[in-house]
């Protein structure tokens, strides 16, 4: 019982006592499992009913609908639409649990919309509340790490969580493929529902450390989210000044001073965290370097496929599978974390974004189908995917390190517990931004400029990006 006040939270058991294996429930070890295998379970059943779109096209033709716009479009504009309020919430809630279950509600919906709708905004409304639930999972369970995790040891765990997710990415197709094929339509939706059976059980067994914190306190009578206050401590045995016309105008002028400085905290307290951190030249550079890794992910995984279909002559399905060598480098992710938690991570998202050239340079030379060029394209879609694992994954370590910091520096600016999802919000609106703009950039580039002017365009958006970091950071 000598370690109760660090016992998280579970309702009903803070006046009691601690639940059973209360160390490993709470441990940042078996939160970033249970949280990588929810995200590889989010992800996958993301792309498992992708491979259903020919079972629906009749539907999406009858309704005068391109069959590819309700799987693009609520992807690409549901994620940048009131994240930051989610992680708000979830910073100013006594858990994160909230959020953390409201993701798995969001997906079970979704997959039984798609089991048995058979109308066009039900489809849409589906890949909706599926967009939504993976941004919401991705906000709350980088939140849950990263308040279990030591602070020099955030980027391994979120490099892990990327490796789970880019798993389920590479998984979801293939999968929901071949059950298609082998035994028919509903029994996709079977495996779904095991795979989020085993997803929720999982999930009942996570305690939140700092929802049971803050819950232990108020049993006691402490609320950790309280500042201190910036009234002087009262002694009522100090006699009263009487008579000294210069010792009340110190007395006023303090007065003035305090009740100033309490109404700018007041008005700091009230700043979101998104635009609270942006005093943080480092935190608005580490925001567009994502910003730029959507932007060239989503143009490649738009503009390539359609490319090489019409170059190299490959079925679109081949096309989009050469984008998965991207994905490889990502297992990576955990070693990359763990250097940006020891070195500068500037270094490494200018080295990434610098590394990017040499596979937008050589992209722009593809023109023929030969075994040469072939092999000059599954290179530089190598190098790419090494851009945005290093960029990605070491931005994300220093938002939230800033986050923390600014935290620690100023208490109560991102409200009572901190400011660790919002930043994290932050981070998904960014990187849904330049997904946007990446896709329809791409097919614009491809209508008219072509291909290779996409390519430059890449080219000097990563280098540019580069050399404004290097002078912002001081690296020079």
């Amino acid at each position: 019982m000598a370690d109760v006040e660090n016992v998280p939270f579970e309702p009903n058991e803070c006046k009691g006592k601690p639940p059973r294996g209360l160390r490993w429930r709470k441990s940042a070890g078996f939160i970033t499992v249970v949280m990588s295998i929810a995200g590889f379970a989010d992800t996958l059943l993301y792309g498992l009913v992708r491979p259903l779109q020919a079972f629906f096209v009749p539907v999406l033709i009858s309704s005068k609908v391109i069959p590819i716009l309700p799987d693009m479009l609520p992807k690409r504009l549901n994620i940048p639409t009131g994240q930051t309020f989610v992680g708000y919430l979830s910073d100013r809630h006594g858990s994160r649990t909230g959020p953390f279950w409201a993701s798995i509600v969001m997906v079970v919906a979704s997959i039984l919309m798609f089991c048995f709708g058979r109308r066009i905004w039900v489809l849409i409304l589906a890949r909706a509340l599926q967009g939504a639930s993976t941004s919401t999972l991705w906000i709350s369970g980088m939140a849950l790490v990263v308040d279990a995790s030591e602070a020099d040891n955030t980027g391994g765990a979120l490099g892990w969580l990327n490796v789970a997710m880019v798993a389920g990415m590479l998984a979801g197709p293939s999968l929901g493929g071949l059950v298609y094929d082998r035994a028919g339509y509903y029994s996709v939706f079977v495996m779904a529902g095991a795979i989020l059976s085993v997803d929720m059980v999982l999930r009942l067994f996570v305690i939140d450390p700092r929802g049971y914190k803050n819950a232990t306190a108020k049993s006691k009578g402490t609320d950790y989210g309280t500042l201190p206050s910036d009234e002087p401590p009262s002694d009522p045995e100090s006699p009263p000044a009487r008579g000294a016309e210069h010792h009340r105008s110190k007395v006023d002028l303090h007065s003035r001073n305090q009740a100033q400085t309490s109404i700018r905290k007041r008005l700091i307290q009230k700043i979101p965290a998104s635009w609270a951190v942006f005093r943080s030249s480092g935190f608005s550079m580490h925001v567009w370097a994502i910003v730029v890794v959507a932007f060239s992910q989503s143009a490649l995984e738009a503009g390539l496929p359609l490319y090489l279909t019409k170059t190299f002559r490959w079925s679109t399905a081949y096309s989009g599978l050469s984008l998965g060598i991207m994905l490889l480098p990502w297992v990576l992710g955990p070693m990359f974390g763990k250097l940006a938690d020891k070195q500068k991570p500037e270094l490494l998202v200018v080295g990434g974004l610098l590394l990017s050239l040499l596979g937008w340079i050589p992209l722009s030379y593809i023109t023929e189908n030969t075994v040469g060029q072939r092999v000059i394209l599954f290179v530089s879609l190598l190098f790419m995917g090494t851009f945005f694992a290093i960029v990605q994954t070491s931005s994300s370590v220093q938002i939230n390190r800033i986050v923390r910091e600014e935290h620690e520096r100023c208490p109560g600016t991102f409200g009572p517990h901190g400011g660790t999802a919002q930043a994290n919000a932050f981070i998904v609106e960014a990187f849904a931004v330049g997904s946007l703009i990446g896709a329809f950039v791409a097919w614009g580039c491809l209508q008219g400029q072509g291909w290779s002017f996409l390519c430059y365009l890449g080219m000097i958006l990563c280098a540019a990006s580069a050399i404004l970091i290097n002078l912002v950071s001081g690296l020079h």
